[in-house]
């Protein structure tokens, strides 16, 4: 194998023409892991692709808005989702297709692994009829009211919240039954937070900043149920919030990986 050496001083370049013989070879390809099926990330520099956001709910359609916000000293960017002063309102970014109130369920847990990660902060009022979910899950649309002042997500996992005010609440959901375990962690500034999957869908991983918060299988059926992963803002249905409220994303990432 021939060799260059440039000599800056004399302004030359040598040529050595002696071949050269290697043993052992190693490598390296650059090939993309067959493992990973699909891998989304948006760092909302302008735009949110290739996720996609939905506003309103069937009772408060076109309700909810969002804008970008660009950081000029790092070039980076942010989502913020706002949540206008009035019930029934949603506003949301999902890893599926989304067309007004309506948002696609296009993901079933057991066929691979998925790693969803946000970083995220809510800043708002303390009032409890405003919900945030960061996660997967079916959320219900429009906002109900039938479990006391909880009720934000039908089946799932997520990290969710109530009021503006208190601490990220890792939640499985069945059914609308919630189980619940509260991270200590608050809300109002930004916090990574991610969940992660096994292949077969048995268990989900909660954590904050790289810290594990819980660690269990999921009390609703992976096999069955068809969710989103995402995160959104939402009021209730009835006797809403009259204070709006900003849902703000830093970056958001999901990562989908099957055996290959």
């Amino acid at each position: 194998m021939p060799s260059v050496t440039v000599d800056n001083t004399t302004e030359t370049v040598t040529v050595n023409t002696t071949a050269v013989t290697i043993s052992s070879p190693t490598f390296t390809t650059q090939y993309p892991d067959p493992t990973t099926a699909a891998f989304l990330y948006s760092d909302f520099l302008g735009n949110c692709e290739p996720f996609d956001i939905c506003y309103g709910t069937a009772g408060q359609p076109n309700s909810g808005s969002w804008s970008y916000i660009v950081n000029a000293a790092t070039d980076f960017g942010s989502l913020q989702l706002l949540l206008p002063a009035a019930q029934g309102t949603r506003v949301g970014v999902y890893a599926a297709d989304a067309d007004g109130e309506d948002v696609d369920r296009n993901t079933q847990l057991g066929y691979g692994a998925f790693d969803f990660t946000a970083r995220v902060k809510f800043v708002g009022t303390a009032e409890q009829t405003q919900r945030v979910v960061v996660g997967y899950g079916i959320t219900h649309g429009p906002p109900d009211t039938t479990v006391g002042q909880k009720l934000m997500l039908q089946f799932g996992a997520a990290f969710v919240c109530y009021g503006g005010g208190g601490n990220w609440i890792a939640t499985f959901a069945d059914s609308n039954t919630l189980n619940e375990v509260d991270s200590g962690v608050a809300v109002d500034v930004y916090h990574t937070l991610r969940i992660t999957t096994n292949a077969a869908g048995t268990l989900i991983n909660f954590y904050i900043d790289g810290n594990l918060i819980r660690s269990g299988a999921p009390t609703f059926d992976p096999s069955t149920t068809l969710g989103t992963w995402g995160a959104e803002a939402r009021d209730k249905k009835t006797g809403g919030s009259t204070n709006a409220v900003t849902l703000s994303i830093d970056y958001m990432a999901l990562k989908y990986t099957i055996a290959r």
